[in-house]
Formats: C-alpha cells, sequence, structure tokens
C-alpha cells in the first residue's frame, strides 16, 4: 500500500509537469508565430522561409489551428508572387489537410485562393466552381463569425475580378452587392468599414466603362474608408489612384491624371501584376498623347511593349494547358471506373493491351523528345527568340522556327497532306500560343479573320470541337 502511494505521488507529479512542459511549449511558439507575422507583413521573402521549420513544430505539439494557418500562409505568399502553378499545389494541400481535420472554414479559404488561381487567368467555369465549393462550405457554419465573412467576402472579391477583367461590368457590380449583403451580419463598425474599403473600390471599378460619377464616389468613399492600419500603399490603394487617373483621363484632364498615375508607379510592388501593370502604362501613354508629350509617350510605349512580350511569354506557361491535361486524365479514368463495372475480367484484359501500347507510344515520344531537345536553345528560349522574330515580322521567322521545331511541318501533313504552306505558318503562331488578339494585331489582320482561320484549320486538321487548340498544338 505504501509503494502504491509513493506510484500515485510520482505518477501526478509527472503528469501535472508533462502538462505544464506542453503548456510552454505553446506559450514559446505562439510567441514565434507572433514574430513570424509581423514578418509576413514587413518581408515575406524572409517570412516565409520560417514557415517550414514552424510548420514542423506545429505538427509535433499538434496546434492543429496553427498548422492550417501556416499552410494557408503559403498559398497567400504564392499569390503574392504571382505563382500560380504554386498556389494552386499549396491551395490543394491546405485543402486536403483541412479536410482530414473536419476544418470547413480553411476547405473554404483553400478554395478562395483556387478561385483566385482560375479567376486570375480568366478561366470562368473553374472559377464558378470554386466560388460555389466555397459558399456550400460556409452555408452551415455562423453568418456573424467574423471569420467566416471575411473568407466569403475574398470570394466574392476575386470574381469581381474575374468579371472586372473581362469587361462585364454588371456582372461585376451584381457580385459585390451580394457581397455587401454579406456584410450587413458584421457587427464590429470598424471592421465593417475596411470590408467596405475594398468593397467600394472595386465598385468604382465597376462602374467606370458605365458612369464616371458613380465611378468617382465610390473611388472616393473607399479613400475616406482606409483605416490607419492599412499600409500606404496596399493593393486597394494602388486600385483607387489608378482609377482616379483613368476617371481623369476619360475626362481629359490629363495632367491630373499624370499625377495618380505617377503616384501608383511610386507605390507598386516589384512584383506587381503584370495585367495590371500593362493597364497602367496604357493609361500613361493616354495622358502624354493628350499633352502632345511624345518623349514621354515612347517612354512608356517601350516599357508597355516589352510587357506584352513577358505577357505573351507567361502565356506558353498558362494554367490553360495544365488544366487541359487534366482533363484528359479525369476523363480516361472516369472511362475506366465505368468499364471496371460492366466487364471486369474483359476490363483486365484490355489494360494489359493498353498498358504495352502506352510504353511503346511513350518509349516513341521520348525519342522524338530527345531529337529536339539536341537543339542550343532550350525550350523556353526558343519560345522567346521566336516571339521576338515574330513581332519583328522577320522574313527569318519560318526559317528559325523550323530549326527549333524541325519535324513540326511533317507532322502537321501527316495529318492532312492538302496542307499548304501559308496555313502551315498560321499553325506556327498557334504552336507559339499567340491569342486570336495577338496575331490580328502584329499581323494587321481582323479578329474575324483570325476566328475564321482558326476554324478552317480547325477542320481540316481534325481537331475535336471539345479539344483546346493551343493543347492540340502544344503535342504536335
Amino acid at each position: 500500500m505504501y509503494l502504491f502511494r509513493l506510484f500515485l505521488i510520482f505518477f501526478s507529479f509527472t503528469f501535472s509537469f508533462a502538462q505544464q512542459d506542453y503548456k510552454l511549449r505553446n506559450d514559446v511558439f505562439e510567441n514565434k508565430l507572433k514574430d513570424y507575422r509581423k514578418l509576413m507583413l514587413s518581408d515575406p521573402n524572409k517570412g516565409i522561409l520560417l514557415n517550414g521549420k514552424l510548420l514542423v513544430e506545429a505538427k509535433k505539439i499538434k496546434n492543429v489551428d496553427a498548422e492550417l494557418l501556416l499552410y494557408s500562409h503559403q498559398c497567400w505568399y504564392n499569390m503574392y508572387k504571382v505563382n500560380t502553378q504554386q498556389l494552386l499545389k499549396s491551395a490543394h494541400d491546405l485543402e486536403i489537410r483541412s479536410e482530414s481535420l473536419g476544418k470547413k472554414r480553411f476547405q473554404a479559404i483553400a478554395n478562395t485562393y483556387i478561385l483566385y488561381a482560375y479567376a486570375h487567368n480568366q478561366l470562368e467555369d473553374e472559377a464558378i466552381n470554386a466560388f460555389n465549393k466555397v459558399m456550400y462550405l460556409l452555408k452551415d457554419e455562423n453568418s456573424h463569425d467574423i471569420k467566416i465573412i471575411e473568407t466569403k467576402n475574398n470570394a466574392y472579391t476575386y470574381l469581381t475580378n474575374l468579371y472586372l477583367h473581362t469587361n462585364r461590368s454588371k456582372k461585376a457590380i451584381e457580385v459585390l452587392k451580394e457581397a455587401k449583403v454579406n456584410l450587413n451580419f458584421v457587427e464590429d463598425k470598424s471592421r465593417k468599414n475596411d470590408f467596405l474599403y475594398r468593397n467600394y473600390s472595386h465598385l468604382g471599378a465597376a462602374y467606370l466603362h458605365q458612369n464616371l460619377d458613380s465611378s468617382y464616389y465610390y473611388v472616393s468613399q473607399s479613400i475616406a474608408l482606409k483605416s490607419s492600419n492599412f499600409p500606404e500603399n496596399d493593393d486597394v490603394s494602388i486600385l483607387n489612384y489608378s482609377l482616379l487617373g483613368d476617371i481623369e483621363n476619360k475626362r481629359h484632364n490629363y495632367s491630373n491624371a499624370i499625377q495618380h498615375y505617377k503616384l501608383v508607379e511610386k507605390f507598386i510592388p516589384t512584383n506587381y501584376d503584370l495585367m495590371n501593370l500593362a493597364e497602367l502604362y496604357r493609361g500613361f501613354v493616354i495622358s502624354y498623347k493628350g499633352l502632345n508629350e511624345q518623349d514621354s509617350v515612347l517612354i512608356y510605349q517601350t516599357r508597355l511593349k516589352d510587357l506584352e512580350l513577358k505577357i505573351v511569354q507567361d502565356k506558353n506557361k498558362s494554367l490553360h494547358k495544365i488544366l487541359e491535361k487534366t482533363r484528359v486524365v479525369k476523363q480516361t479514368n472516369e472511362s475506366y471506373k465505368v468499364v471496371l463495372i460492366v466487364v471486369c475480367f474483359l476490363l483486365f484484359s484490355i489494360l494489359l493491351i493498353i498498358v504495352f501500347f502506352f510504353f511503346r507510344d511513350k518509349s516513341k515520344v521520348n525519342s522524338l523528345s530527345n531529337q529536339e531537345s539536341g537543339n542550343n536553345i532550350d525550350l523556353e528560349n526558343q519560345y522567346v527568340f521566336l516571339i521576338e522574330k515574330f513581332k519583328e515580322d522577320s522574313k527569318e521567322f519560318n526559317d528559325d522556327f523550323n530549326k527549333s521545331f524541325p519535324n513540326f511541318s511533317d507532322r502537321l501533313k501527316s495529318i492532312n497532306q492538302t496542307i499548304v504552306e501559308s496555313e502551315i505558318e498560321f499553325c506556327r503562331y498557334l504552336k507559339l500560343n499567340f491569342s486570336t488578339k495577338d496575331i490580328a494585331k502584329y499581323k494587321n489582320l481582323s479578329p474575324k479573320t483570325v476566328q475564321n482561320k482558326k476554324y478552317r484549320i480547325r477542320k481540316k486538321l481534325n481537331i475535336p470541337d471539345s479539344e483546346d487548340i493551343y493543347f492540340f498544338f502544344n503535342k504536335i
């Protein structure tokens, strides 16, 4: 009995010590997390280096909320760096982990980042699906919870951006009005003003092409609501002063427009979104043309031209290709599932044949790839080089293209022997991922003419209507 009592005392002491130790470790971790958050705001590139270490520590002490928060910060960082592929990967990681832990809000947060990636690349169907998933995940959550309201508001904002970038201001206004209804649940006035600060700014953008007075009103309302907690150059301030410049340009007050644009130019971070930066440079060009200051016009036209080249280059790595490949894989998997249910034993034999031909074809593809990779210029540099030749309207474009892709013409002729050289040249533009707008611009054609050429090429090469034409040429 004496030994048993000693054991109880020792066990109680050990358990109490373990609890104290666990609490101490959590307190130390929370202090690290506070410092890390400050670092992420002041210097994201340094902050993200700590993210991985803190993530390991959060898992070790089983701090689930901190773990998911750190996953979400990885998403935010990739969005901040405008790295679409990494953003999608980190968002899917967050979604899978939060789903396994039953955390619906973080699942919804993951889908807001997925929504942002799709909206940023103007993939409307995928963006709307992600938006609907966010709303579905949060439909049973507390509508007065500020974190739930914030997650919904981010989803509304990213969907609005999709409609603004595709010049559908009416749809954007509809979404923003719905978002404003969501903000009625915010009880704290200062927090509500913070949300309205962003909402009014986007309303200003939506009304820009409909009613300048309304646009100016909402931008002014947004500026008036800005809290001192926000940095001087936050993204809403950049949008507001860009809009003021656009409004002044439309009113032909070019000097005032330049003052606003100069402020934006001072504010913008080094990794600012290329599409928005291009819009800023176009605004400068319009203003300086209005003032007949040709030297300044030339400066910003040159910057705009260099930026447009970079945007075209980025299209060659666009999300559209990734999504098309993903769709093909999903369709194949779904077909296999159906066949498995209907004829299991027969499928096994078919799969053996498919595997055989798959690896045989794959070896052929690898062989061809190895031949093409023997060029002196790597694939990315080939695209950059050929894009420049195209934009210069160089007579050497076709010869240089054939050097980079020596089998391209033969592969087209193997599909249809009647294809002529002018059609092959047009196919080269599609191989380089030039949009209808780009081809029309640099070849002095109307967009309708380019669309008709695309249609004829699609028919001549038997490209199914369900297949993206750029994905088809990416495989050639």
